[in-house]
């Protein structure tokens, strides 16, 4: 969905903003709070730091970390280490600052934890109410204390400790507990005083920013005012059409062991256009399955039925693309005739991916497949006509031929078909090297000729409803196994966004050209580590349907986690023999 990242930023933006805007008060029952950050606790985290310890080699460095934790910390002493903390930001009823964030630290012994912090050198005395005050230092700010239960709540302000949740964790959404670490923001508890202020100063800033640039025409600027404008809308519908957000890290989980996933949960207010959105986000059908090809480096699929209201935009969008391009023309000032014949070309073009948006389906598979010895893209993308589409590519070859005369010995059209696929190639031969070309550009070449040959081959196949393209070694080849792989799996439901990087070949491939010393020995080492990893070497992007909304899930298996730890930890040590070189240099006697 194009509409996430807006999402995200709407949600940050009007948290902010709800810090300082005034809100009409509310009975303290009825306070929910507007956003949550919650760790699952001690023993989950030292649980999460020992398994990067182990996967990064450093194992043996875990109980000295553990004693300098319990020295720094007394051993946390009145602490519950297995249950959750956690920040609750709620709006203020009794103040005109619009949240107070109260945190809340599970507790055995709130007088044990209060004899530890007078042990950092904080002063804490009593207060009214079994309020605490603790003053970090003579110039900061006190922060105040209670124990509820078996829960101790930290404030800015004494007063917002008045009235205090029984359980702070029964306002953790159910998501946000099965983390170890989740943001959680509450849009639609957000007062609609802050939310209408928000809105007019995006409008206020949106309208200001919105100045013609020196030497900018007139049609460029109403393009960019236009597309700046949509861009507005969307955050605004967002802000306004939101229900939750939720942002959540699990290391090592229960039910997949040896993996860590970042999920993002969005869910929209029932019955707006975001929810109609969102319940499109399921499994479906695809014409372009296979392309998710055994052993590749990175495949892609995408499918699914868009909303009426991300039809408009996207038809929007390629509106402002075309209009875009044809200034581009026109600020190049081609002659007549080369430009009416562009305009012709490229308003067929666009016509097909608007006919394509109002049938209102996405379908679209790719894949990356890689060895030392090769390398090569395939993809599939449903259109709506792809006679059409071949037509406007037979003039637009047509055309450049015209223009460039050498276009004609490098394409070539039916170059070959496959059961109602009909391909054409290009042949695109890869630069030769200058007499002044160092050693480098020497290897980039020799690296792109063992890749891909001395030409590059791009294939570009045009169905009844689709379009294909591949490019790189034996690229005809591989796009008509994809297409064999697609035909064969029919009828097959499978996630409405799929994507997956396996290390595996692309290490194995990176090994192929890396010839410095230090290069050489990480990539052994990645190597190493894939090869004892099995099957378990890759990072998967999906996204999924939730009730009232979707997840989007970034997970790392335990091969693609260790490569990655390593590799950190290579990096670190790089830097910080690097610091210490620096150090020394420094120290060495300056001759004048």
């Amino acid at each position: 969905m194009n509409r996430n990242s807006l999402s995200v930023l709407a949600l940050v933006v009007a948290l902010g903003v709800a810090m300082l805007c005034p809100t009409p008060r509310a009975a303290a029952q009825d306070i929910q709070p507007i956003a949550t950050i919650s760790i699952a606790g001690y023993d989950a985290l030292w649980s999460d730091i020992e398994f990067f310890a182990k996967l990064s080699g450093n194992e043996a460095a875990i109980p000295n970390m553990k004693m300098m934790v319990e020295m720094t910390t007394g051993g946390l002493a009145g602490v519950d280490k297995t249950r959750p903390a956690g920040v609750l930001l709620l709006p203020d009823p009794m103040s005109p600052v619009q949240v107070k964030p109260l945190g809340f630290v599970p507790v055995t012994d709130l007088n044990q934890v209060l004899g530890l912090v007078g042990k950092m050198g904080m002063l804490t005395q009593p207060a009214a109410d079994g309020v605490t005050q603790i003053q970090p230092n003579p110039m900061a700010k006190p922060v105040f204390v209670k124990q509820q239960g078996q829960w101790a709540f930290i404030a800015m302000a004494q007063e917002h400790l008045a009235s205090l949740p029984a359980d702070p964790t029964a306002l953790l959404s159910k998501a946000a507990k099965g983390c170890d670490v989740a943001l959680a923001l509450h849009v639609a508890k957000i007062p609609d005083g802050t939310r209408n202020t928000l809105t007019m100063f995006l409008d206020m800033g949106a309208e200001m920013g919105l100045q013609p640039k020196p030497g900018e025409s007139n049609e460029a600027f109403q393009l960019r005012a236009k597309s700046t404008r949509q861009s507005i809308q969307q955050f605004k519908t967002a802000l306004n059409e939101l229900d939750t957000l939720l942002v959540g890290l699990n290391v090592n989980p229960t039910d997949k062991a040896d993996t860590m996933s970042i999920d993002v949960q969005v869910t929209a207010k029932p019955g707006t256009k975001m929810a109609d959105t969102m319940a499109r986000v399921k499994k479906a059908t695809s014409a372009f399955a296979g392309f998710a090809a055994p052993g590749a480096a990175v495949t892609v699929n995408v499918v699914g039925t868009m909303s009426p209201d991300d039809m408009a935009q996207t038809k929007a969008m390629l509106d402002i693309y075309e209009a875009t391009l044809v200034q581009k023309m026109e600020d190049d000032q081609l002659p007549e005739a080369e430009m009416a014949k562009a305009k012709k070309l490229l308003g067929e073009l666009f016509g097909v991916l608007k006919d394509t948006v109002d049938e209102g389906v996405s379908d679209l598979g790719a894949a990356v497949l890689v060895s030392p010895d090769a390398a090569t893209l395939v993809g599939g993308l449903r259109i709506a006509d792809g006679p059409k589409l071949d037509k406007t590519l037979r003039d637009l070859v047509k055309a450049a031929s015209e223009e460039i005369p050498d276009v004609a010995g490098m394409v070539k059209l039916d170059a070959g078909s496959h059961g109602d696929i009909t391909f054409h190639s290009v042949s695109i031969p890869l630069p030769p090297l200058d007499p002044g070309d160092g050693a480098r550009d020497v290897k980039s070449r020799e690296a792109a000729v063992r890749l891909v040959g001395e030409s590059l081959e791009v294939v570009v196949g045009t169905g009844p409803k689709a379009v294909y393209l591949a490019a790189g070694r034996d690229a005809m080849t591989k796009l008509t196994e994809a297409i064999d792989r697609s035909k064969s799996e029919a009828g097959t439901e499978i996630l409405p966004s799929h994507a997956v990087i396996d290390l595996k070949p692309i290490i194995d491939t990176a090994s192929a050209f890396v010839d410095d010393p230090k290069g050489q020995q990480m990539m052994a080492t990645a190597k190493d580590v894939l090869d004892r990893a099995g099957s378990d070497t890759h990072i998967t992007m999906t996204a999924t349907p939730i009730p009232g909304g979707m997840q989007q899930r970034l997970e790392f298996e335990k091969g693609s986690l260790e490569v990655m730890a390593q590799m950190v930890g290579e990096a670190a040590r790089a830097a910080q023999e690097a610091a210490m070189r620096m150090q020394q240099m420094r120290a060495m006697p300056q001759e004048f």
